[in-house]
């Protein structure tokens, strides 16, 4: 379901605190379920975590071309690392919120001989960000797990260099098993030190975490400023709010996309220089088929009438309007990716079934917008692979494909979206895109409202 990002500002503001599926986290009630008590935490970390690879002959390297590479991405935990969440005791945050930042991790990968490489990738990931996931355990207790695999920058590990993939690394991570109702009060330690192997695909390599996690938090009583919240106007502004649901009941076509390094000096910093590859999807589909269209505006934009037809017309004559961009459903399909690079023998190629990124839903001028992209944080990159490849920045808007609804047909009970190929933007690659998807959308649901803005 696609929630308008007039509401996501809030959500940034708190992913720190982003949870796990309900059904992996205990919950606790310290509250008594809204009696007016609320959670104060926040957490310090020092240390460091560093994940290594290298290309293992023993698991087929050669037959990947990747036998000469090796790669490593450090997270170190910044001195400015404290993250404080506050919110209502009776919510699980006592083991969901506990989050940091780290400097700027830099994915670093070399061909050949680190003294003397063919060549050399480096990947700045962006804002650095390690949260601790929890899992349940038996006896009531938690485990914790450090996770720095996604990140709010939006390009995540292991970047655009070659290496392994997050699902690769994750049974290295470093944890800790706890029991949750010690860190609703007072000081908690949660060594997170250590030294795990992995393998998969053609890399072999180990995680070293020297991370020492320092959580303080204490129950206080409830009140708007703890919990970042504002006395509403006097005289609040009234809104109104078209909500539109759609189901996905189709998705069929296929995309895909041809990538090779830009001409030099571009190509340099990632390595990239001589590589051409090519990605395939099909048996496109829907991870989960609904799709919303959530806008708003100033109550006057229905020109005195309350109806779903009156807000209709407002959001079709631009008084509505969706803001920001809107994250929605993934798409799935099988995919396959073949890399190789000019004068080097070996072609690094993977087949896989999973997800090709998001949707995004973001209004134009005279229409809205909806393209596969955004989706790729848990990759860094457009393609699931442990092969080189470009990232989102590589594309246009971050989207390989992309199709326009006019606002006249937004509420319409059927909606067909070609998704048409979109123009690479340049850098360290060039690309190629094709498309012939087209997604079939059949309306849930349209619903109006008006309400005082403090209530929105």
């Amino acid at each position: 379901m696609l929630r308008s990002t007039f509401l996501a500002a809030a959500s940034a503001a708190l992913l720190a605190t982003a949870a796990p599926a309900a059904a992996q986290a205990p919950h606790l009630d310290v509250g008594g379920g809204g009696g007016g008590l609320a959670l104060e935490a926040s957490t310090r970390a020092t240390g460091s975590l560093v994940i290594s690879w290298r290309g293992d002959p023993a698991r087929g390297c050669a037959a990947a071309g990747l036998c000469d590479v090796s790669g490593r991405v450090v997270y170190v935990a910044s001195r400015e690392s404290d993250v404080s969440i506050t919110g209502p005791a009776h919510v699980s945050l006592a083991t969901e919120g506990i989050a940091f930042q780290t400097a700027t991790p830099v994915v670093r990968v070399v061909r050949g001989p680190a003294a003397d490489p063919a060549g050399a990738c480096a990947d700045p990931l962006g804002v650095g960000f390690v949260r601790l996931e929890p899992s349940r355990e038996r006896g009531g207790r938690v485990r914790l797990t450090a996770d720095p695999f996604e990140s709010p920058s939006g390009l995540a590990f292991p970047g655009r260099c070659a290496g392994p993939l997050p699902e690769d690394v994750r049974s290295a991570m470093p944890s800790v098993v706890v029991r949750p109702r010690p860190l609703l009060s007072g000081r908690t330690v949660l060594p997170l030190g250590g030294r795990r192997a992995f393998a998969a695909g053609p890399f072999s390599g180990e995680v070293v975490s020297t991370l020492r996690v320092v959580r303080r938090s204490r129950v206080v009583a409830e009140s708007p400023e703890a919990l970042g919240g504002v006395e509403p106007p006097s005289r609040a502004r009234r809104r109104a709010s078209l909500d539109v649901v759609y189901d996905i009941v189709g998705v069929r076509g296929s995309v895909g996309f041809a990538y090779a390094g830009a001409p030099g000096p571009f190509c340099v910093p990632l390595d990239a220089c001589g590589l051409i590859g090519r990605y395939e999807a099909s048996d496109l589909r829907a991870a989960f088929g609904r799709v919303e269209v959530l806008a708003d505006g100033p109550a006057a934009a229905l020109r005195g009438r309350r109806s779903v037809a009156a807000a209709l017309r407002a959001f079709r004559a631009g008084r509505l309007r969706v803001r920001g961009t809107s994250f929605g459903p993934g798409l799935r399909g099988r995919g396959s990716v073949a890399v190789a690079r000019e004068g080097t023998p070996g072609v690094c190629a993977e087949e896989w079934t999973g997800e090709l990124g998001g949707l995004v839903v973001e209004q134009r001028s005279g229409g809205l917008r909806l393209a596969i992209g955004g989706g790729f944080r848990e990759s860094g990159a457009l393609v699931p692979t442990r092969c080189p490849r470009p990232g989102p920045g590589d594309l246009a808007g971050g989207s390989l494909v992309a199709g326009r609804v006019p606002l006249r047909d937004v509420g319409a009970r059927r909606l067909t979206v070609r998704l048409a190929a979109v123009p690479g933007a340049g850098g360290a690659f060039t690309i190629s895109t094709t498309s012939e998807a087209v997604l079939e959308l059949r309306r849930r649901s349209v619903r109006a409202d008006v309400h005082d803005e403090a209530d929105w």
